[in-house]
């Protein structure tokens, strides 16, 4: 005769590591989707991920640690992650100096120019303070009627670079008036 007795069948989790994906972005722009891929072990099944991995907060320029936030298989399964990390980059902001002109014998005039590509609401006043661009022409009093170039240089902000165009300093002829003497003989 048999006589039985009941044993225990353990199911344990199924271990699986993950690794999270580096990511980057410019400075304003909207954070890419964030990944992860498995380096070791495997899924069972249809079974699936759920949830996201989250990058720490911050919106300025630097290096932010993404975690595993959300991301998660369920009791089945013995996770393990890696974190990544992800980078925000300067943005650029492009200088365009305004043309202008003067009069021959004229000193420049004080050169001033426009920067588009500010992002998340900074404004020219916010890149001025952290060191505003300068513009200058390479011209003196003396140079003659022309055309010359306009550039800048300079300009430090935490979140951008510069990037510059050429503008235009018109020298103009000076208008001078001359009276003819009357003459006799």
């Amino acid at each position: 005769t048999f006589e039985y007795t009941t044993g225990t069948l353990t199911i344990t989790p199924r271990a699986v590591a993950v690794a999270i994906s580096d990511g980057t972005k410019v400075y304003g722009a909207s954070d890419p989707v964030l990944g992860y891929s498995i380096t070791d072990g495997t899924l069972f099944g249809d079974d699936a991920f759920a949830g996201t991995p989250v990058r720490a907060d911050g919106e300025h320029v630097g290096v932010y640690e993404i975690t595993q936030g959300t991301l998660d298989l369920g009791p089945n399964y013995a996770l393990t992650v890696t974190t990544g990390s992800f980078e925000i980059t300067k943005a650029t902001l492009s200088v365009t100096p305004d043309d202008t002109s003067r009069t021959y014998g004229d000193a420049d005039p004080s050169f001033t120019y426009a920067v588009t590509g500010f992002q998340l609401g900074d404004t020219d006043g916010t890149a001025a303070a952290y060191g505003a661009p300068t513009c200058s022409s390479e011209t003196t009093a003396g140079t003659p009627v022309g055309a010359y170039p306009i550039t800048c240089a300079g300009g430090t902000a935490d979140d951008y670079t510069f990037e510059y165009t050429t503008g235009t300093l018109t020298i103009t002829p000076r208008a001078v008036a001359v009276a003819i003497s009357d003459g006799t003989k």
